[in-house]
């Protein structure tokens, strides 16, 4: 696995000690034979590649919310920044650019991330106007904008959060992502409720009463703006399928609007017997529907499920303590490194960008995965079509999955044994975590507090039928680790 992540990923330049990618394009090309005629590929030309990277609006409370929760610190300025110095980091001796140059336009949202029509009316406005060959970023909350842009010929790199296979399938090949589809997210969690937790009392539960209880479950999920329809059905349906059979099954519709129906649906949940919530939901909402678990002094088991990414120390430390006590599940998420500033990517940066940090620090890890995608699509540089973007991606070997590096996922493209469909999204194996509230220490930012996320087993990772048939390792202290070793 160690070799074919660095063939995937990494060979250090001589010159400037750069990343420079060796993955696999096919030939064609770039430009018409006329030096002044229209560049085949939009955005491409024999000097240079424009790139869009999209900023939401930060006079929006939507933005604000989610940037409270994100990267508090971070400001557009900076994040762009940022990016201008990853672009530094991977195009510099990069042979796939043949000469070009990167030029790089910053395009703010018109209107709040949950606004559809607007998001049409920006990718609109970017693809026409701007005419970029691809835009980083999006309005996350919705696939509004993605859809516009791919019918317009424009792909978009991590523009969608929760695109389902067949959202992929039919604006291929212009969207991409590292995050888990819907449905691949439903094939972790039935594998790991249906060998680790069903038939089996809710001993993690606050409630004694619901620890001699054989678990019943129910279905926490989105149905609104985010792009997450297909979340929970695809959970529901591969539950099913594995002989899992839910309790109930509830959604909201965004994170703004879970306080009038969080009463609710708690009330529901607890009325229905459920005593084991499985949480494929926003972390924001997450918050607020704990708080309300605890006013009706229910105390469930809450088993997250990797939808949404919601797994992470600084988003746990916002919920409720008394609820997060028996939280555990999975996600698709890998552990902070034990020292952060010696993390490779802020390495790279600061070799590329005269020993600089990256301005927005905490949101550096986030800004960097579509800098990466996008050069990962490049191949040899010697066909720039979004079809060549594809074909270097689909042919690339897999990155990660390395035992040894826990905090790589294993990520690839294409058509694999892992997947009965074509993957556009990256990310393939899950570890298992559970919430340790006694513990201290940074969380993704680098803030220190109480509670962290824990990773069982040393944040060993599954890839899709690969895990264990025997009670789950939550709560188990021995082994489990809240960061690993870069």
């Amino acid at each position: 696995m160690v070799d074919r992540h660095q063939g995937l990923l990494v060979t250090l330049a001589a010159t400037g000690s750069v990343l420079a990618l060796s993955l696999t394009g096919v030939v064609g090309p770039t430009t018409a034979g006329d030096p002044g005629a229209e560049p085949e590929v939009r955005g491409v030309t024999d000097t240079s590649i424009k790139l869009v990277l999209y900023q939401p609006p930060e006079d929006d409370s939507v933005s604000r919310i989610v940037a409270r929760f994100v990267a508090p610190e971070d400001d557009n300025a900076e994040a762009a920044a940022t990016v201008r110095g990853f672009i530094n980091v991977l195009a510099a001796g990069n042979p796939a650019l043949q000469g070009r140059r990167i030029d790089l336009e910053v395009f703010t949202g018109s209107a709040n991330l949950l606004d559809s029509v607007a998001a049409r009316a920006d990718a609109v406005k970017i693809a026409e106007d701007i005419r970029p060959y691809a835009v980083l970023n999006g309005p996350l909350l919705g696939t509004a904008f993605a859809d516009e842009l791919a019918s317009r010929g424009v792909m978009c790199l991590l523009c969608v959060n929760g695109g389902t296979n067949r959202f992929y399938a039919d604006h291929a090949p212009y969207v991409w992502s590292v995050q888990t589809t819907p449905e691949q997210v439903g094939t972790h969690v039935a594998e790991y409720v249906s060998k680790r937790l069903a038939g089996q009392p809710a001993e993690f539960a606050g409630d004694e009463a619901l620890q001699r209880t054989v678990r019943r479950f129910g279905l926490i999920s989105v149905s609104g703006p985010f792009g997450g329809e297909g979340l929970g059905p695809s959970i529901a349906d591969q539950l099913a399928d594995a002989g899992v059979v839910l309790a109930d099954d509830v959604a909201y519709g965004d994170a703004n609007g879970v306080g009038q129906v969080q009463a609710t649906m708690i009330g529901r949940l607890k009325s229905r017997g459920v005593t084991t919530v499985l949480y494929a939901a926003d972390p924001i909402a997450m918050g607020s529907l704990m708080a309300e678990a605890s006013r009706q002094q229910w105390y469930p088991e809450w088993v997250m499920t990797g939808g949404f990414s919601s797994e992470r120390s600084s988003w746990g430390r916002r919920s409720d303590p008394a609820q997060m006590a028996h939280a555990f599940g999975i996600t698709p998420l890998a552990p902070p490194a034990t020292s952060p500033q010696d993390d490779i990517i802020f390495t790279l940066y600061r070799t590329a960008n005269g020993g600089d940090e990256p301005p927005a620090r905490q949101s550096a890890q986030m800004l960097w995965a579509p800098v990466f995608l996008f050069f990962s699509g490049l191949g040899t540089g010697d066909d720039l079509s979004a079809a060549g973007f594809r074909d270097s991606l689909f042919g690339a070997e897999p990155l990660g999955g390395d035992p040894g590096t826990p905090y790589i996922p294993l990520m690839s493209y294409g058509d694999s044994s892992l997947w009965p469909y074509q993957d556009f999204a990256g990310i393939d194996d899950f570890a298992e975590i559970w919430w340790d509230t006694t513990v201290t220490g940074p969380d993704e930012f680098g803030e220190r507090g109480q509670g962290m996320w824990r990773y069982a087993d040393g944040a060993a990772r599954y890839v899709p039928g690969s895990w264990p048939s025997e009670p789950p390792h939550a709560f188990v202290r021995e082994d489990a680790v809240t960061e690993v070793a870069n």
